[in-house]
């Protein structure tokens, strides 16, 4: 058993740009979000795994359930 105690994204990203002529023009632009949940377990310990955006859309803080992962390895969460 385990409670969602916090979410948090991480936001990476790359640009460049490149001179022609007298402007700047952007050449490249992606950005990555990376996303993370963590849970506490009965005993107190806190785990934090990466979770793909739409599990992480659907867990709420203070979600209670059934925690599974393996190693550092999220593999599912059932309230």
């Amino acid at each position: 058993t385990a409670r969602v105690v916090t979410k948090r994204m991480k936001v990476s990203g790359m640009g460049g740009q490149r001179l022609r002529s007298d402007i700047m023009a952007d050449t490249t632009s992606s950005t990555t979000t990376r996303y993370f949940v963590t849970f506490e377990l009965e005993n107190g310990k806190r785990l934090e795994f990466h979770v793909n955006d739409g599990e992480y859309g659907m867990l709420a803080e203070g979600d209670s359930g059934e925690l599974t992962w393996q190693g550092t390895r999220y593999l599912g969460f059932e309230r």
